[in-house]
């Protein structure tokens, strides 16, 4: 099935142009969008760091077709890795099965499809037809070891003299082109304790299991010697959730904490 965007030779130029009409006539290109989101997975068997890149479609920009409803969209993005050297990236092809030609920063070239050079990745795809607007793969993408890594993406312009430039990544969905998709992931953050790309509910779990004496353990966040409500403290200070998610209400976060302490400590001395 053709996808209902996809670029041709003019590229991004017929889908900015699409996109000034639709403007032109009151639609707020604000109110929606596609987001892209890169999660860190943890390491496989060889001891290498996986991530997995999403892309989710915005269920009001897809549009009423013979199909149903639903839409297709296109990326246009750049990733580099710091902390660790790039090992390899694979698109998912059953999703996003068009390799679109983009403005690949890293090389100041035109190129399709998924390229690699030297830390870097530039993806420029286009997908099926999504009749949801659950989180789609885009790419898994292998960095070497287990150690603190970062990954970046978007930053990129379009080539010089360009009419119609932009800066960061590009998503289009719906005849619209949304620019400055930047962000980065990194497992860097001692608190961090699982290791897993976020400080979350998980590295909470880390924390109470080493909870009490705990000289040289990782979760004594300040080196006192003991894994206590201070390196809690410190977690949520660190907070970041899922690669969606928000920082929760310090209430909220630090009562049930703080509950949990209080039912750990108790249980230990009534043993």
């Amino acid at each position: 099935m053709k996808p209902f965007i996809r670029w041709g030779r003019f590229g991004f130029l017929g889908l900015a142009l699409v996109s000034l009409s639709l403007t032109s006539v009151g639609i707020d290109r604000l109110s929606a969008a596609p987001t892209l989101t890169v999660t860190s997975l943890g390491t496989n068997g060889g001891g290498n760091r996986m991530w997995r890149v999403d892309v989710t479609p915005d269920a009001a920009l897809f549009t009423n077709t013979i199909n149903g409803l639903g839409g297709s969209i296109a990326a246009e993005i750049g990733f580099n890795i710091t902390g660790s050297t790039f090992l390899s990236a694979a698109k998912n092809a059953t999703a996003w099965p068009f390799d679109n030609p983009g403005n690949n920063p890293f090389t100041g070239t035109v190129t399709n499809g998924v390229v690699t050079t030297a830390n870097n990745v530039f993806a420029a795809l286009g997908s099926t037809f999504f009749t949801s607007n659950t989180p789609v793969k885009l790419l898994d993408i292998v960095t070497q070891g287990s150690g603190p890594t970062t990954v970046t993406w978007g930053g990129q312009t379009l080539l010089p003299g360009s009419p119609h430039q932009y800066v960061g990544g590009r998503l289009a969905q719906g005849g619209q082109n949304f620019n400055s998709v930047t962000g980065s992931r990194s497992t860097s953050n001692p608190c961090d304790l699982n290791v897993d790309g976020r400080v979350d509910g998980a590295d909470v779990g880390v924390l109470f299991n080493a909870w009490g004496p705990a000289a040289g353990n990782p979760a004594d966040k300040d080196g006192s010697g003991t894994v206590d409500g201070a390196d809690l403290a410190a977690i949520y200070n660190n907070w970041t959730g899922d690669a969606t998610a928000t920082v929760p209400e310090p209430t909220s976060l630090t009562g049930a904490a703080l509950c949990a302490a209080i039912l750990l400590t108790t249980g230990r001395r009534t043993r």
